[in-house]
């Protein structure tokens, strides 16, 4: 492996986010550059738990004031705007920087120094983020976002650069259900078919093979709210679960796999149009189904 390359890269998730807002990403290399609120909480640094919801004059604002030093950077093309109202930005650049990222769906619950940028060119970029948070903590669109409750903008969170892949040949699905940008963007690419998420499992396209993104349980998971978690699993359980495990039953869903991803382990789950024929299986509780997961994972 060239020197100049770091052993493990980060996916390329800032041109392909960006390619599902409708923006044409080209040739360049993108990085994720969104604007965050970073806390403290119980004496360390804390990303915050949701997507900061910028009008699109705000964030216009916010980024004409960064975007001077931003230009310093070098390789530097410009910074822009996701879609109006999507709270995402984003920086063009000439090559693709030499740091490892997390993402923030990752980072948050996390301590914020083990999830800041880590490779060769980890500390220019750490140092960047340093200055950006006092430029942003003199705006005073951010004295008026707290004056109003809201949390105020006070950094920019670095992550997923690289160039648009070329395009697969052939999608694995015949259509993506939802509305996540990153999620429409891997659609597009792929060459699937963009479909608007239905309200339950009752309303699935009635053929193809589908691939649906429920992201419900995210925010309450990293807020650490179990309460918030039930309810929402229980939701789930009555508008998604239900209904599939009702249409497997009766033989108008062929195939399903259910994949749960965790911070530590991922739980998958695979059911196959014969599998409703063996009522002799006992149902099994989640908590051995994720014993078996682990026990599996250590053996490997």
């Amino acid at each position: 492996m060239a020197q100049d390359r770091l052993a493990t890269e980060d996916a390329p998730v800032a041109p392909l986010r960006l390619l599902g807002e409708g923006i044409d990403p080209g040739d360049c290399v993108w990085l994720c550059a969104d604007p965050i609120h970073l806390g403290f909480e119980q004496g360390r640094l804390t990303l915050g738990s949701q997507v900061l919801q910028l009008g699109e004059a705000e964030m216009q604002d916010l980024l004409q004031a960064l975007a001077p030093r931003m230009a310093q950077i070098p390789g530097y093309l410009h910074l822009r705007a996701g879609a109006a109202g999507s709270g995402y930005a984003y920086l063009a650049l000439a090559a693709k920087p030499l740091i490892n990222t997390t993402p923030p769906s990752v980072a948050r619950g996390m301590g914020g120094i083990v999830a800041l940028p880590q490779g060769p060119q980890a500390a220019a970029w750490t140092r960047l983020g340093n200055e950006l948070q006092m430029l942003l903590h003199a705006m005073p669109e951010n004295r008026q976002r707290e004056a109003a409750g809201l949390p105020v903008v006070n950094s920019l969170w670095f992550w997923g650069a690289g160039a648009l892949p070329p395009p697969r040949q052939s999608a694995a699905y015949a259509s993506i259900l939802g509305a996540d940008p990153l999620l429409k963007g891997l659609a597009r690419w792929s060459g699937a078919a963009v479909v608007p998420q239905p309200e339950s499992g009752r309303d699935l396209p009635p053929e193809g093979t589908s691939l649906v993104c429920l992201g419900e349980l995210a925010a309450a998971t990293q807020s650490l709210d179990a309460s918030l978690w039930r309810k929402r699993m229980l939701a789930l359980e009555h508008d998604w679960f239900a209904p599939i495990a009702a249409a497997h039953s009766s033989g108008r869903l062929k195939t399903l796999r259910l994949t749960a991803l965790g911070s530590e382990a991922t739980l998958e789950l695979n059911l196959r149009g014969r599998d409703r024929f063996s009522f002799w299986r006992k149902p099994r509780s989640l908590a051995s189904l994720a014993a078996t997961g682990i026990r599996a994972a250590a053996d490997d």
